[in-house]
């Protein structure tokens, strides 16, 4: 699997460590028969100043899924486990769903 860390994200050091771990969380999720699949980081500055952590996950046969995690998501590993299999799930559904609209067609 392919990841992109943006620049935005790469301070600091902390936030960048917590990101490589979810990416390797995410590795470990990630079907390697599901062909390739990309991971992109970036930082986004929420309303209130806080900061959000994107997560795009890009797959070639399944299409695409973005979404976001706080600081404090992103520390406790144990969630993050949980969301990216949600993550995972989600595009393995959608991609079904596409399959089986073509099927019909």
């Amino acid at each position: 699997m392919n990841v992109i860390y943006k620049d935005s994200v790469k301070q600091p050091r902390s936030a960048l460590t917590l990101l490589e771990q979810a990416a390797r969380q995410l590795e470990e999720i990630v079907d390697e028969s599901s062909g390739p699949v990309s991971a992109e980081w970036d930082r986004l500055e929420h309303a209130q100043g806080h900061s959000l952590y994107a997560l795009r996950v890009v797959s070639d046969s399944m299409g695409e899924l973005v979404t976001t995690f706080t600081l404090d998501e992103l520390a406790n590993s144990q969630h993050m486990r949980f969301r990216l299999l949600d993550i995972w799930g989600d595009l393995l559904q959608f991609y079904s769903h596409k399959l089986l609209d073509e099927m019909r067609r």
